[in-house]
């Protein structure tokens, strides 16, 4: 019974704590955050809607070819033989569950133009060689298709290695090259559709699509789809901004000009001050926008709000006003609507060849010399040099995952993902990844605390009429359980919101693929969305501040070491290294020993084995 008492107690004295002003801040702030994300994705449900009722139109005009392009008289002779050429380089590690079938996707393109297609690997002992090989020969007749060997990368990660081999490879008389991942499956409009945007616009230097992540069913994998598809702030390692680095070395000036002043206060209102001083030069300041620094500059003369109104300061000085004035809210590629963005996503890449045989802006030297994530080195060149990033709105690929994703190799990809905003080219990249990572821990268990303190809430209330509480316990109970319904109606408004824009886009692959088999919503389990959003939300900054400290990854049996943002070293370790990925579950070597102990692994083995056979004698 005294056990009881003090639990009530404590549990008492949690509800009123999680009652106070800064406390009701966090919990509102949370729902604020669910209902800008269930915005975010009602625009981008509309967006897709759009697409989808286009194509309905055009399929009811008599065009049966929709998927594949808009204007069916596109498909005549004479059009296709003005295509263009295209290169898809596709790096690949190890043999995985879905593969095979992602591969056939991939080379059985209805694209007209002339089209090549490069399977580029570490070695010939590497699996994908002989599942790749087999592919080939099946359609050797009616498919420009090659592998190419690409030996061991020594300045930069192996998949950009390998992406660079395949450029050099690639036909002389290629006018675009596409870079693939080996987990997504295309439509087979999907390079026409790409290429289409690139002819049209060629002030375009980067064009881009996004996973449609399909859950197996383990919390890993809706951790996967949930990181994907419903990212809060910044999670969007992909992400740039279009102020240039003349911009971006100003503000660091007008920071460093106030750095010595030890006042809190004072400095926030130098800095104010310094920023208006630099305001035309660092972007084209409306009067609004300097009634907003001045609003700043009063807040920071309050107690105990200086340190607010500098971090609002940052905010104002790092998003520039042609960011603000984007039609996208910069929350997750699920807000990645089509056409201007701001998001790269390194499994979908299309380029100008020419960009490549030129080394255009370092893209080639910047990947190459200690290169470790290639969208995210591409995505800072293209918003250091004011370069735009396209995306068409039909560009959303299915994206299988392994049908038997754990936890922990969940949490090892994850692993990998925050480690990209330790790699960096410049002082203004550098800058923009601290930004992401501070923005987004904050934003995270931003997310996540509102619903700890929901549940002490809860809690309280269903034991107040046991524990004979006083009127300011009962008061803070009711309190606390207003905030938690407000936050029960915000997180059922943001789950239906996902929902349907999950709904639009399975639909939106059904029609643009219509001889794959049928993709459906009923095998989402949207409690376990909801869950993972929670345990994703809480483990990314954990994550993050891990890989921040560590300065090495192990990626695909491969460690690389950083410094300064670029890797200086790499160690491969068969031995100890992992015998399979983490998000596939690819088998990376050809010659390792099958480990008998676990039943998973031995029917990948049985089932996959026969398509990859070693050499002998």
């Amino acid at each position: 019974m005294e056990a009881f008492e003090a639990f009530d107690s404590l549990l008492a004295a949690a509800s009123r704590a999680c009652c106070s002003p800064l406390a009701v801040f966090i919990q509102i702030q949370g729902c604020i955050i669910c209902l800008t994300l269930a915005v975010g994705w009602g625009f981008a449900a509309y967006v897709r809607n759009r697409v989808i009722q286009r194509m309905k139109l055009n399929i009811a005009n008599g065009n049966s070819f929709a998927f594949i392009c808009e204007d069916i008289n596109d498909l005549e002779h004479s059009a296709q033989l003005n295509l263009p050429r295209v290169s898809v380089i596709m790096p690949l590690k190890g043999f995985g569950e879905h593969n095979l079938q992602n591969w056939r996707t991939q080379i059985t393109s209805l694209y007209g133009g002339p089209l090549e297609f490069l399977f580029v690997v570490e070695s010939a002992e590497d699996p994908a060689y002989h599942a790749v090989s087999s592919l080939i020969l099946e359609f050797q007749e009616s498919v420009d298709a090659k592998i190419v060997i690409a030996g061991l990368s020594k300045t930069c990660s192996q998949k950009i290695h390998n992406q660079l081999v395949g450029v050099e490879r690639m036909h002389k008389d290629s006018k675009y090259v596409l870079f693939l991942d080996d987990d997504i499956r295309l439509h087979p409009g999907s390079i026409g559709a790409l290429t289409t945007e690139m002819e049209k616009n060629p002030e375009i230097f980067i064009q881009t699509g996004y996973p449609l992540d399909l859950p197996s069913g383990s919390l890993g994998s809706y951790c996967i789809y949930e990181y994907h598809m419903p990212a809060t702030m910044t999670k969007f390692k992909c992400l740039t901004f279009s102020a240039n680095v003349q911009k971006m070395e100003l503000i660091m000036v007008v920071i460093s000009d106030c750095c010595t002043i030890r006042n809190v206060s004072v400095w926030a209102v130098c800095t104010c001050l310094d920023a208006d001083r630099h305001m035309d030069h660092l972007f084209a300041a409306s009067m609004l926008q300097r009634h907003y620094l001045f609003a700043i500059m009063m807040l920071s003369l309050l107690p105990g709000y200086a340190v607010a109104a500098l971090l609002l300061l940052l905010y104002f000085l790092i998003l520039p006003s042609s960011f603000l004035r984007c039609s996208s809210i910069p929350c997750s590629m699920g807000f990645a609507t089509g056409g201007k963005t701001f998001f790269l996503w390194g499994g979908c890449m299309m380029m100008h060849a020419q960009d490549f045989r030129n080394d255009l802006y370092g893209v080639v030297s910047g990947l190459q010399d200690g290169g470790y994530s290639d969208d995210m080195t591409l995505a800072a060149i293209a918003g250091q040099h004011n370069r735009l990033i396209w995306s068409p709105p039909v560009a959303v690929f299915p994206h299988p995952l392994a049908s038997d994703l754990s936890f922990p190799r969940y949490w090892n990809y994850l692993r990998k993902q925050t480690f990209v905003l330790e790699s960096y080219i410049s002082k203004v990249n550098w800058l923009m990844n601290r930004a992401l990572f501070a923005t987004h821990c904050y934003l995270s268990w931003g997310f996540v605390w509102p619903y700890v303190m929901a549940l002490i809430h809860l809690a309280a209330f269903v034991r107040a009429p046991f524990c004979g509480s006083t009127y300011s316990e009962a008061f803070s109970s009711s309190c606390g359980l207003s905030l938690a319904s407000c936050l029960l109606i915000s997180t059922v408004i943001e789950l239906l919101s996902m929902w349907n824009l999950t709904k639009l886009e399975i639909q939106l692959c059904n029609m643009l693929s219509p001889e794959e088999p049928t993709v459906s919503l009923g095998s989402y389990n949207w409690g376990l969305v909801f869950l993972a959003m929670l345990v994703d939300n809480f483990l990314y900054p954990i994550s993050a501040i891990r890989s921040r400290f560590s300065q090495s990854i192990n990626w695909s049996g491969v460690r690389y070491h950083l410094e300064k943002g670029k890797i200086i070293k790499i160690e491969r370790s068969i031995a100890n290294g992992p015998s399979y990925s983490d998000l596939a579950w690819k088998r990376l070597y050809g010659k390792r020993q099958i480990h008998r102990s676990t039943s998973f692994i031995s029917y990948l083995s049985r089932k996959y084995y026969p398509l990859a056979p070693t050499k002998e004698g």
